[in-house]
């Protein structure tokens, strides 16, 4: 009957959905927060975790699978790339649960994402996508006026440059103040 093929099909199925409840269980999807930093910047990877009073076995920071910095036993090792003048935790991490990455000087290889695991009596996983980018370049000065200008030309041009630079004015406005001289 139905109802039997129905009854003989849960029992052959219960031991795939027991697996796969069980990979479900240990699945973790992790959506990193962001940090943007210029190159040549130092870069904050935000880290925190209640430590007071428990024992941390391990902290370990990782990107691309590889180890940045690895904290054991109060022995700190550093991966491929990175060491003590570049990559940091705050020394006193274990009284403010602050496990935050600092990366002194960053350059444009160090973006990407890096994973920051803590071992301790329940494990704690948390992401922080790195993106650097190089610095903007300032616009380029103009020349110099010459005699031959309306008076006022120059605080005009003073005045434009500095609404370009704080934004308040497009690139192609300022290029056609500079060839106007208005």
């Amino acid at each position: 009957t139905t109802r039997a093929k129905f009854w003989r099909l849960i029992e052959v199925t219960k031991p795939v959905l027991k697996l796969f409840s069980a990979l479900l269980a240990q699945l973790q999807v992790f959506i990193p927060s962001d940090v943007f930093v210029h190159e040549g910047e130092d870069a904050i990877l935000p880290c925190r975790s209640i430590t007071a009073g428990q024992w941390v076995k391990s902290v370990r920071w990782r990107r691309d699978g590889e180890v940045v910095l690895d904290v054991r036993s109060g022995k700190t090792t550093y991966g491929n790339g990175f060491d003590e003048s570049r990559v940091s935790i705050p020394s006193d991490w274990d009284q403010r649960a602050n496990l935050s990455l600092i990366i002194k000087r960053a350059e444009a290889r160090d973006g990407g994402v890096y994973y920051c695991d803590i071992d301790k009596v329940e494990k704690h996983r948390s992401a922080v996508r790195l993106h650097v980018s190089t610095p903007p370049t300032p616009p380029s000065t103009t020349s110099r006026l010459t005699t031959t200008e309306r008076p006022n030309t120059h605080k005009r041009m003073e005045r434009a440059k500095k609404c370009y630079r704080l934004g308040l004015m497009s690139r192609f406005d300022k290029d056609w103040l500079d060839r106007k001289r208005v």
